[in-house]
C-alpha cells in the first residue's frame, strides 16, 4: 500500500511503497541518491546501478525506511526496487530545486505550470488553502450558506466600476463581474447569511485581478 512522505516517521524500519516524481538526482556510480517528491513532501532514496531518468519522471519506489540525520527530514528510503512509471522526455525549462537562484522572474512566470511543483512555490498556496479552510469552518459553524456566483458575465451590473475584458475564442464581450455589493444584497433576503470566495483570474501574463472574500451577516 502506498505511503506518503509525511507519514514515513511512523514506518521506520519497515518496508514501504512510494509514488512520486524524481525531484533531484546525484549519481556517484555504485551509489545513487534520489530525491522523491509527492504531494506531502520530499524524501531521499538511496539506490545503485540504475540508469537514472530525467528529473520530473514519475517513479514507484519500494524500500526500507531508515533514520539518517544528514538526509532531508532525517529519514531516507533504502530502495529495493525503483520503477519508472512515466519518464520525462526532455529536461525541464527550470531546475525546480534551484529555481530561486537559477531563473529570472519572467522565466518563472512563463513556465509557472512547471515551477509550481517546487516546495518554495507551493508554500504560499498551502498557506492560502489553510486560511480558507479556517474561514470556511468558522462561517459554517455560524450557519452561513456558501454561494457560487458567476465569475464571467456579459455586462456590468453597476456603474463606475473598472471591468476586465475577456477575449473568448478571439471574440470580445464577456467581462469579469463588478464588485459584489449588488450580489450580496440580492442573496441577503433569501439566505439571511451567505458567503462566497471569488477567485482571481489572469487570462494574460500581464493581467492581474484582485480577489476578495465577501460575507453578508
Amino acid at each position: 500500500m502506498r505511503v506518503l512522505v509525511k507519514d514515513l516517521q511512523a514506518h521506520v524500519g519497515k518496508e514501504v511503497e512510494l509514488l512520486g516524481f524524481l525531484h533531484w538526482r546525484r549519481d556517484l556510480g555504485r551509489v545513487q541518491f534520489l530525491l522523491l517528491r509527492d504531494r506531502s513532501g520530499v524524501v531521499q532514496v538511496v539506490t545503485g546501478g540504475l540508469k537514472l531518468p530525467l528529473p520530473e519522471s514519475a517513479l514507484r519506489v519500494r524500500g526500507v525506511v531508515v533514520e539518517n540525520a544528514k538526509a532531508p527530514g532525517g529519514l531516507e528510503v533504502q530502495a529495493k526496487e525503483v520503477e519508472v512509471l512515466s519518464p520525462a522526455l526532455e529536461p525541464t525549462p527550470v531546475e525546480i530545486p534551484k529555481e530561486e537562484w537559477r531563473a529570472n522572474p519572467d522565466t518563472l512566470l512563463e513556465y509557472r505550470y512547471v515551477t509550481l511543483r517546487g516546495e518554495k512555490a507551493r508554500a504560499p498556496l498551502r498557506v492560502k488553502a489553510a486560511l480558507a479552510r479556517g474561514f470556511r469552518r468558522h462561517l459554517d459553524r455560524e450557519g452561513f450558506t456558501e454561494i457560487f456566483t458567476p465569475k464571467v458575465v456579459r455586462a456590468g451590473a453597476e456603474g463606475g466600476s473598472g471591468l476586465f475584458g475577456v477575449d473568448y475564442f478571439e471574440k470580445k464581450g464577456p467581462i469579469s463581474p463588478s464588485p459584489p455589493s449588488f450580489t450580496s444584497r440580492s442573496w441577503w433576503g433569501s439566505l439571511n447569511g451567505s458567503t462566497r470566495w471569488p477567485r482571481c483570474g489572469a487570462w494574460r501574463s500581464t493581467t492581474r485581478a484582485a480577489t476578495s472574500t465577501s460575507t453578508s451577516p
